[in-house]
């Protein structure tokens, strides 16, 4: 994606509705890379917001549905808390001055992530997982679907 970083003012505005969203994947340690293609939904839902992913992939041998789902609970109106859906948290997400760094520490494994925006319609995700037994760097491109 091209473009500078873009500020998000409204958080919670920004990332509600539908995105298409695209995955690439590369398993430095298996030689693998793979794909997802889907949607993401990002939708209020409660007190939170519910973030669910639906997607097609693809990696390594096999091919087929994929999901994943979050709850985001907005701190303040550029800021939101990123939890895993079973409550535990994630990270942070803070994109009022168009980018943030994020870690996740999840032992043994240590989650990097660089979020960008691009635009008023398109955003990243940037991921690098490290462990004993992973090495894994997966970019997720989002473009409004809505």
């Amino acid at each position: 994606m091209s473009g500078g970083p873009y500020p998000v003012a409204d958080l919670a505005a920004y990332l509600t509705g539908r995105w298409r969203l695209d995955r690439t994947m590369r398993d430095h340690r298996a030689g693998q890379t793979g794909t997802m293609t889907g949607v993401l939904e990002i939708a209020p839902d409660g007190e939170r917001h519910a973030w669910r992913e639906r997607a097609e992939l693809a990696m390594g041998a096999y091919r087929g549905p994929a999901w994943r789902d979050y709850r985001l609970g907005f701190v303040t109106p550029r800021r939101a808390a990123v939890h895993f859906d079973d409550g535990r948290p994630f990270h942070e997400l803070d994109l009022s001055d168009g980018f943030c760094r994020q870690r996740h520490d999840c032992p043994p494994d240590l989650y990097s992530g660089v979020f960008i925006a691009f635009g008023a319609d398109r955003w990243q995700m940037r991921w690098r997982v490290r462990g004993p037994k992973k090495r894994l760097h997966i970019v997720t491109d989002l473009a409004r679907a809505d």
